[in-house]
């Protein structure tokens, strides 16, 4: 694994700009070893907490997707993930050789066209990380599929009030 690129003191909160890049191998302890490392990465960045609670649902459905169905359960392989943290937003891109996507999730059908049973194991993750991203964008070139989106942060202030704490 490798570690985080700018390691510089700048508060995040103060609007730098934070840059992480990680590569490992697909593998449950690599996942969860990866997992654990892009989260503490956040933590020391000061992200919020909500932005990194996000960010860990939406990354272990993705690596479980990528392990489970790009590379299958008898083959492991790379994946690439970047972190940039900006003032309120993480841009977070995620690529692997694995086998292609489901054409209809690379043009971004409609959840509610979606028949759950035909997708494996309910296909319920991908709902989920539509729900919590922004900028959602999938796309496969010369045998690599690449996935990147935005999470970003909402103060409590301006958040709905059904969000997070049920309504008010």
């Amino acid at each position: 694994m490798r570690g985080p690129v700018d390691d510089s003191g700048a508060d995040n909160a103060a609007g730098a700009e934070r840059f992480f890049a990680l590569q490992f191998t697909t593998g449950p302890m690599q996942v969860r070893a990866a997992l654990e490392e892009l989260m503490a990465c956040l933590a020391a960045w000061a992200m919020p907490g909500d932005l990194i609670e996000a960010a860990e649902i939406v990354m272990a459905e993705v690596f479980n997707n990528i392990e489970e169905h790009a590379y299958g359960a008898k083959n492991s392989g790379p994946i690439w993930v970047s972190f940039l943290a900006l003032a309120r937003k993480l841009v977070v891109t995620v690529s692997d050789q694995g086998q292609a996507p489901p054409e209809d999730l690379i043009r971004g059908k409609c959840l509610a066209d979606i028949v759950p049973e035909a997708l494996p194991e309910g296909g319920f993750g991908w709902a989920l990380i539509r729900d919590l991203v922004h900028d959602l964008r999938i796309f496969r070139r010369d045998g690599v599929t690449h996935l990147s989106f935005t999470l970003t942060f909402v103060p409590e202030r301006i958040r709905p009030p059904y969000s997070k704490g049920g309504k008010k």
